[in-house]
């Protein structure tokens, strides 16, 4: 059974094990950001998603790599996107994935968290675009 849900205190050793799977940098995980999707109770899933006044921030979204091709990417962000009626931004290398769910390319806007604190850096610079979901 999959389950989509905010993380708690007990999920959070999956989510850093997850985290180190998808080769994301060393991320902090601070109560109330983080998301899961649980499969069987294991964490297959993940994402961040930082709320500000006038727009929320997804980031190190992602899903174990024996998960993956099951539609759990694509719904894990529609719940996402059904909790907010605010913008919702990210920055990332795969843009077709996120047109598939009505993200859309949009100028790097200074009022964001800055690309290099997500290890924009080491990733694909050229390739990163912002995106957002209005």
């Amino acid at each position: 059974m999959i389950k989509y849900e905010k993380a708690n205190e007990v999920d959070y050793e999956g989510v850093k094990n997850l985290l180190e799977e998808l080769n994301f940098p060393s991320v902090t995980i601070e109560e109330g950001d983080f998301w899961v999707v649980k499969f069987e109770k294991e964490i297959v899933g993940v994402a961040k998603v930082q709320c500000f006044d006038e727009y929320h921030f997804m980031s190190y979204l992602g899903v174990a790599k024996h998960m993956r091709n099951r539609g759990l990417g694509i719904g894990f962000i529609k719940m996402l996107l059904d909790k907010t009626d605010k913008s919702v931004y990210l920055y990332t290398i795969i843009p077709d994935f996120f047109r598939r769910v009505s993200f859309e390319v949009v100028n790097f806007d200074p009022k964001l968290p800055a690309r290099e604190q997500f290890g924009c850096k080491d990733c694909i610079p050229n390739k990163c675009v912002c995106m957002v979901r209005r």
